[in-house]
């Protein structure tokens, strides 16, 4: 159990680099059609669209230039990883 839970762990951080590299890279015009970028799309985009889903129905931010999800699932994933590092500190 310890061992699955520290996999997971490590996915976790994993996706969260991803999407702060997605983030930071959406901001250079000249890498938006490199192939290294849409690996990190593809990578991060299933992790994404839940939120961004959840967002454009619950909020108006269809309206706004500024995609909110990658924020909100990186707090999801920072809530995630504090309940599963406080199970695997009860292990």
């Amino acid at each position: 159990m310890y061992v699955i839970l520290y996999v997971v762990l490590q996915l976790l951080r994993i996706v969260e680099i991803a999407i702060i590299a997605r983030c930071i890279l959406s901001f250079i015009p000249g890498l938006r059609d490199t192939q290294a970028i849409k690996i990190l799309n593809w990578l991060t985009e299933p992790v994404l669209k839940p939120a961004r889903c959840l967002l454009d129905k619950y909020t108006p931010s269809r309206s706004l230039p500024v995609d909110f999800s990658p924020i909100a699932t990186y707090l999801a994933i920072i809530l995630l990883r504090m309940i599963l590092q406080s199970i695997m500190a009860l292990l």
